[in-house]
């Protein structure tokens, strides 16, 4: 369980993070201006793929609890 509590900080700080880098940086990969409807897209984007993740760390910390029950 250790663990598991480890890896989802790790990967709240990473969501924070990258989530921070989206919406401050002034240019996209291509150059272009980041105005507010790409920031909002692009994080959009990020809140779906850690909701992806979200979701199997949700499917693994059940696991985990039917395992320790046993």
């Amino acid at each position: 369980m250790n663990w598991w509590k480890m890896t989802s900080i790790l990967w709240l700080v990473l969501f924070i993070v990258g989530a921070t880098f989206l919406w401050l940086r002034k240019t996209d990969a291509t150059g272009a201006i980041n105005t507010p409807a790409y920031q909002m897209t692009s994080l959009a984007i990020w809140c779906v793929l850690f909701g992806f993740i979200l979701f199997i760390q949700l499917i693994w910390l059940v696991i985990m609890r039917v395992r320790h029950r046993k």
